[in-house]
């Protein structure tokens, strides 16, 4: 289904798949996928994998286009559930499943999973466990309260610096 709706996993997942060291379990999956294969991805996972939608967001357009917002480069986001594990299904705001990576807050998430490849945006220092920070977008409001110390931290707990 990943190339059938060219879908691609990012975030911890895909981290996690890059540092033989690592010894965490990601709370969830994040996979991006364009706007004409969304309902192809969610429907699969609701009618095969047996996941529940637990929250729609639509993003507004303001926040697609800002670089700083936690939305940037997403459209909209379906957050499915089975038990305890989650999968946020993010619909790029570009006809690109990628776009969105470029505005993670740090560079120890921009790598992704595809149904043929694994690609590092930034090997040497991924691959060191280090990974570089846009601070302007961690403060930016849009964050929920306190969560952009949450995540400095929960990556810092996982020995990355």
């Amino acid at each position: 289904v990943m190339r059938a709706t060219r879908a691609i996993i990012s975030g911890s997942s895909a981290l996690l798949l890059l540092d033989i060291f690592a010894d965490f379990v990601p709370e969830d999956l994040d996979i991006f996928v364009t706007a004409p294969h969304a309902n192809t991805l969610v429907n699969y996972l609701i009618g095969t994998e047996h996941y529940w939608q637990t929250s729609y967001v639509v993003v507004t357009e303001d926040a697609q286009t800002d670089v700083l917002d936690v939305h940037g480069g997403i459209s909209r986001v379906t957050r499915l559930s089975a038990g305890t594990f989650h999968i946020d299904v993010i619909v790029s705001a570009e006809n690109t499943a990628t776009f969105p990576i470029a505005h993670w807050w740090t560079s120890l998430l921009m790598n992704f999973v595809s149904a043929d490849t694994l690609c590092c945006a930034y090997p040497t220092l991924t691959l060191e466990r280090r990974g570089l920070y846009h601070p302007l977008r961690l403060l930016h409001p849009s964050y929920p309260d306190g969560t952009n110390v949450f995540y400095q931290n929960r990556y810092s707990e996982r020995g990355y610096e």
